[in-house]
């Protein structure tokens, strides 16, 4: 494969990795799982409310909601962590095609990622 191509394949992934990363934050996904209260119980527990709807049907609704939207943010999760193996893969791929091009030899590592490639 060319260089032209691999960078192209590389931006690629990137402008993917921003596509699902913005739709993400606009449905409110914490694909980081930095956030304090779980997306699921959020939703989950507008479900079971004084306000809306109580009692043991909005128990098991509010339970079913839970869970339901908890899959769906490890999906997506799972899928920003696969694009993000992807974008690694590719730069690695990438240092080491360099190593066959660039005249090095075994030696000292060097590079964007420790070990990415050796040069004499």
């Amino acid at each position: 494969m060319d260089e032209s191509s691999t960078s192209a394949k590389l931006e690629a992934l990137e402008r993917l990795k921003s596509y699902v990363t913005n739709k993400n934050i606009e449905l409110g996904v914490d694909t980081d799982y930095s956030c304090a209260t779980p997306l699921g119980s959020t939703y989950g527990a507008k479900i079971n409310d004084p306000d809306t709807w109580s009692g043991p049907l909005a128990d098991e609704a509010a339970s079913e909601t839970t869970t339901d939207v908890e899959a769906l943010v490890s999906a997506f999760a799972a899928l920003s962590d696969a694009i993000d193996e992807a974008i690694r893969s590719e730069q690695n791929r990438i240092a080491w095609s360099d190593v066959g091009t660039s005249g090095a030899t075994v030696g000292t590592a060097v590079g964007p990622q420790m070990g990415a490639y050796w040069q004499g």
